[in-house]
């Protein structure tokens, strides 16, 4: 993951598994637009002449910081997503509120396929998803 004869260097082909070490769960467009950024900041730095395949440390953190505003927008998008699902504002999706979208988007799902999904998102013994859960899975299936 890092230059080994310069230790403090990340690898630029290594972002996602540090990314992953560190707990995070990237997309490729992210790690696409984090490699975006840092290409433009050494473009400024060195009059846009050098491609550089690794970063140092400073740099990588200044990035990760500046993504830390894209965190916020996927949260606000996903907790929009929720909404869409849960229109009464309980906390929570249940069957009824899957098939009611799907109705509304043309699709046909049986009974069958609406209980299974809330089985595989809910730890609710209920069957309902809490918002929490809903996140979880979106950010599993890499919709978000």
């Amino acid at each position: 993951m890092c230059n080994e004869e310069r230790p403090h260097l990340l690898k630029l082909s290594d972002l996602k598994l540090v990314m992953r070490a560190l707990g995070f769960d990237p997309r490729n467009s992210q790690i696409d637009q984090m490699t975006m950024r840092f290409r433009e900041m050494q473009r400024t730095k060195v009059g846009g002449h050098q491609e550089a395949d690794h970063m140092d440390v400073d740099e990588f953190l200044e990035i990760l910081k500046e993504d830390g505003g894209e965190k916020d927008e996927t949260a606000d998008e996903m907790r929009s997503a929720f909404k869409l699902f849960d229109k009464e504002g309980k906390g929570w999706i249940t069957a009824e509120n899957l098939r009611q979208v799907a109705q509304e988007l043309g699709e046909e799902l049986s009974e069958e396929d609406l209980e299974e999904m809330i089985k595989e998102a809910s730890k609710d013994a209920e069957g309902r998803v809490a918002e929490a859960d809903f996140f979880a899975i979106m950010k599993r299936t890499c919709l978000y």
